[in-house]
Formats: structure tokens, C-alpha cells, sequence
């Protein structure tokens, strides 16, 4: 009995030199720095993702999901020994298919030998959280980038360093010049990725170097005119469609075209990437889901074929085969992508990407 009394105190002393530690620590807004994944139409102060002055005719369940800070990531440079954060959720929420540190936690990234490379995560335990993400670094000046929750909104967010060291703005060269719009379904959201950097818009954005507006809408992204509306106040280098996986086939013949169009006479020269939905796992074996599948995919080609025909211009089509793969093992769920579906994702969008937007554009 002795002996564990021992470790319980020598636990807590441990405890109390660690915090002891970070005693002092400057906390720093990040209002301050560069906000990225924010489009034309967020509102960065309040971190939603679709100002709510846009969303009046949208549902509930969208009105709702557009508060959530899917693709925000602010960047910055310090020469810190420590990274420590602080920050206020406005919902802790548990989801059965994904970590709490995709739903409500934070990745941090560091510039490293040209490119982005992961450092840690910080874990969520309720509404108002805080974590230290590294501790003994160097004191080199570094940029670092912070990826914010896929699934819940963020209130405030501050950025704890040692009080004698120094936090700035990140450098414009590390700033992505293009911009992509992704509008689509939860999975476009992030789900099921392990973490926020992870979802296949953050890795697109850190293997293109560029802006991503994530604009997944779990159980929606139903190509909604309301929505098309909306997008319209965008401008980026390319929008890509992912929306294929909720709407039904129905939905899918009246709604694709009028949806593309709509934004192409706001913006003509802007090119559209459209995404087949991959073939969700157990549509493999139960026929009715096969027949949906497989109906939605149709719907949306033929819709692609018929704008073809039409004459439009700049519009381009990917269908499911190898999306993810074809060993049936990239999906948490037998729909939503683990990390492993995700970066394939990525793999597969990537070249594609690549094509439409040269790198010297």
C-alpha cells in the first residue's frame, strides 16, 4: 500500500513542476494572424463558415452546419519553446463514426524543409479546453499553422507562448496564392477523418499550396438553389462538386444543372470539377442500395454529358472508380473515410487539380 501512495504524491509533484512550467504564458487572440479556408461569404469574426445574413432560406440543419469551422486554419511564426491553446467551443459534441479530436480538437502543423509536417494535436475535454502542443523546441523563428475542429463551431481561440519569445504574421510567401471552393456532403466535411488535418480538403490544400473553402454540409450538400445562391458569392480559381451522396436520384436530374449554371452566369470563366460519390461498401451486397448508387452517379453524369453538349465550357468530371481505392478498406463506416480513404481522396483529386489550375496560374 505504501508503495502506491508513493507514486499517487510523486504523480501529483510530476503533475505541479509541469504546470509549474507553463506558469507563464502569454496568450495571444488569433484575430491577430491569418485565417485561412474563409471564403467570400464566411464571417471570419464569428467563424462561420456562410455568414448567417446568407442563410435565410436555408433549413435548420444547414443554418446550423454552417457555423461549424470545417477547413479554417490560422497560420503564424513564432520562435516559442512551447506552444500551448486555448479555446472555447460553442458545443463539446460526440460522434460515433469520429475521434473528439476531429469533431472538437485541433491539429498543429510546422513548416519543415518546405513543407507543412504535423506536430501534434491538442485533445478537447468539454467547451473550454487548453493544451499544450509542444513544449522544448529550439527558439528558431518557425511558421506553424493550427487546423480548427471539423464538427462544431469555435467561440475563441488564443495562442499560448513564453512570455520573452515572439509571435507574428506569417510570412506572405507561405500564404496560399489559388483558391478552391468544395462544396459536397459530410465526407467533404471531414468525416471520418482521425484528426481535422486530415480530412482530404486539408491535405489537398497542404499538397496544392492552396486556400481550400470547405463547404461539406453532413447529410446535406443537396445542390439546393438556396445554396447555389449563396456560393455564387465566391471567387475562386475552381469550384468542385461533391454532392452527389444525399441528394436522391430525383433530386439529382432536376437539381445538377440549374445548380451549375447558376454559378457559371455569376462566373463564366471559373471552372467546375464534378465528383462521382464513391460506391458506399455495403451497395456491394444489399441491391436496393446498388440500385441507388448507382442511379445517383448516372443522374449526375448525364447531367455533366448534357452541359457538354450544351456547349459549356471549363467543366470537368470524375467518376468513383478508384476514388478511395478498390480494397474495400478505406471507410470507418462502409461510407465515411478513415484517414486512409481521405488521403486517396486527395491522391485522386490531386492530378486532376492540377491540370485545371497550372501551377504558374
Amino acid at each position: 500500500m505504501l508503495k502506491y501512495i508513493l507514486i499517487f504524491f510523486f504523480t501529483l509533484g510530476t503533475l505541479g513542476i509541469y504546470a509549474q512550467e507553463h506558469e507563464e504564458i502569454r496568450y495571444v487572440d488569433i484575430s491577430r494572424f491569418e485565417l485561412l479556408g474563409k471564403s467570400d461569404i464566411a464571417d471570419a469574426v464569428n467563424f462561420y463558415r456562410i455568414d448567417e445574413a446568407l442563410t435565410a432560406g436555408f433549413s435548420e440543419r444547414l443554418k446550423a452546419l454552417s457555423k461549424n469551422t470545417a477547413g479554417f486554419n490560422v497560420v503564424f511564426k513564432t520562435d516559442a519553446s512551447f506552444i500551448t491553446v486555448k479555446w472555447e467551443l460553442d458545443r463539446y459534441k460526440v460522434l460515433s463514426n469520429m475521434t473528439p479530436i476531429a469533431v472538437d480538437g485541433l491539429d498543429l502543423y510546422g513548416w519543415n524543409d518546405g513543407k507543412w509536417q504535423y506536430v501534434s494535436s491538442a485533445r478537447p475535454s468539454g467547451e473550454e479546453n487548453t493544451w499544450t502542443f509542444i513544449k522544448n523546441m529550439s527558439g528558431e523563428m518557425r511558421h506553424y499553422r493550427i487546423y480548427f475542429p471539423l464538427y462544431t463551431g469555435v467561440k475563441k481561440m488564443e495562442i499560448g507562448i513564453d512570455p520573452e519569445s515572439t509571435i507574428l504574421p506569417a510570412d506572405g510567401s507561405l500564404l496560399p496564392k489559388r483558391k478552391i471552393a468544395i462544396y459536397g456532403s459530410s465526407i467533404t466535411q471531414g468525416a471520418s477523418a482521425s484528426r481535422p488535418g486530415m480530412a482530404f480538403t486539408s491535405v489537398l490544400g497542404r499538397k496544392l499550396n492552396a486556400d481550400i473553402y470547405n463547404l461539406g454540409f453532413s447529410g446535406s450538400g443537396k445542390m439546393e438553389m438556396e445554396m447555389a445562391e449563396a456560393l455564387t458569392g465566391i471567387t475562386p480559381d475552381l469550384f468542385v462538386l461533391d454532392c452527389v451522396p444525399n441528394p436522391s436520384v430525383e433530386q439529382i436530374r432536376t437539381r445538377t444543372v440549374p445548380f451549375v449554371k447558376t454559378l457559371r452566369k455569376a462566373h463564366p470563366d471559373i471552372p467546375v470539377l464534378m465528383v462521382e460519390s464513391v460506391f458506399r461498401e455495403h451497395a456491394h451486397w444489399d441491391r436496393e442500395w446498388e440500385k441507388t448508387v448507382s442511379g445517383q452517379n448516372a443522374a449526375f453524369r448525364k447531367a455533366y454529358l448534357d452541359m457538354k453538349e450544351g456547349g459549356m465550357d471549363k467543366l470537368y468530371y470524375i467518376g468513383s472508380e478508384g476514388l478511395i481505392g478498390n480494397d474495400h478498406e478505406a471507410t470507418i463506416d462502409g461510407t465515411h473515410f478513415t484517414d486512409v480513404g481521405h488521403m486517396r481522396m486527395a491522391d485522386r483529386l490531386y492530378p486532376l487539380i492540377v491540370e485545371i489550375l497550372p501551377e504558374d496560374e
